[in-house]
């Protein structure tokens, strides 16, 4: 017991002359703060055989042999040669947002739709466009819109990952082959069309798409067609002929019915010549129906400028500004021999 006393106040004695604050009560105000050894900041990344890793804590260092995450074979050292493996940089295989980025598969489906209340039809086949995309397998369907359909078209299904039927998975690229049935959210589309990159696609994998089919018209398509025949431009001796017989047609209606829709686009600019003046850009819209001129103001972030989005209304344009009456009864009232411009006067430079 003697041996281990002595022992014991050696050991404190010791203590006590390499720190002379320990002899002070533990009292606030008689304690002091150790002052550190190492003044460095903490490292949180490190490198090895050119990659960067995350330094976890406990970690020991790769040449004490800890085990680095993400190890790969390129970093293993040979033990013969003494010597670090060159590193491969090329990944073995690219994840699929990387290898697919960009890439969609396009088919051609329809569906069948019941018409009701009609003397004229009964269904109505309706015609989509499948987009997959490679990169998430999501997929979102579009319906091309028709003239006069007399329904609401465009984006048939947004873009996402579609169920199957009873929940038995999602729909992949091995699932969208032509002449097949797809059941999505109640409706039965059927395949008949691809186009050229998703045909090379499925060949190059070794899954060959089957030889395309032709949808099927119904009552309104063909009525359009025959409408699309009818409004063809007539035979001027056929025009001729009618207007003897009393017959004619105007022609401002002539050009509406020929021109309409139709919009030359042309991209202007102004140089404001006063103190203050800078270069304004806009465009300028000229329609064949009616020969009206609109002119736009090209809205440029951070100008500083309120937005005007109309510089010219559509309206006929004068050639002369003095035949514009400047009545204020008569706004914008034009006399009967004033020119106006013709798409022939608007000419790039």
């Amino acid at each position: 017991i003697s041996v281990s006393l002595s022992l014991a106040n050696t050991i404190y004695a010791s203590a006590m002359a390499s720190d002379p604050s320990s002899k002070l009560p533990y009292l606030p105000g008689y304690t002091f703060q150790k002052k550190k050894q190492n003044y460095g900041k903490t490292q949180y990344f490190e490198k090895n055989a050119g990659l960067s890793f995350v330094k976890h804590t406990g970690v020991r260092k790769p040449g004490q042999g800890a085990n680095i995450p993400r190890v790969t074979p390129d970093m293993v050292i040979d033990k013969d040669k003494k010597a670090t493996k060159p590193l491969n940089a090329q990944p073995e295989k690219l994840p699929a947002w990387v290898a697919y980025d960009r890439k969609v598969l396009r088919f051609y489906a329809y569906f069948k739709e019941t018409v009701d209340g009609s003397p004229l039809e009964n269904f109505r086949v309706r015609k989509c466009i499948f987009y997959y995309y490679l990169e998430d397998d999501s997929m979102h369907i579009a319906e091309p819109r028709q003239q006069n359909s007399g329904m609401p078209q465009g984006v048939f299904v947004k873009r996402h990952r579609v169920q199957k039927p009873k929940g038995t998975g999602f729909y992949s690229a091995a699932d969208l082959v032509i002449g097949s049935n797809l059941e999505i959210y109640g409706r039965v589309f059927r395949i008949y069309d691809c186009d050229d990159f998703t045909k090379q696609f499925y060949k190059d994998n070794g899954a060959e798409q089957p030889k395309c089919e032709h949808a099927p018209e119904d009552v309104f398509a063909q009525t359009n067609k025959n409408v699309m025949k009818t409004t063809k431009a007539p035979n001027p001796m056929k025009t001729f002929m009618e207007a003897q017989l009393g017959k004619t047609i105007e022609k401002n209606t002539k050009k509406f019915l020929e021109n309409d829709r139709k919009v030359l686009r042309f991209f202007c600019r102004w140089d404001d010549p006063s103190m203050y003046g800078e270069t304004m850009l806009y465009v300028l819209h000229y329609f064949l129906s009616d020969e009206t001129v609109e002119v736009l103001q090209i809205k440029e972030n951070n100008s500083g400028r309120d937005h005007f989005p109309a510089l010219l209304k559509r309206q006929k344009l004068p050639k002369n500004l003095f035949d514009v009456s400047p009545s204020i009864n008569k706004i914008g009232a034009v006399g009967e021999d004033a020119q106006f411009y013709e798409p022939q006067d608007l000419v790039c430079g």
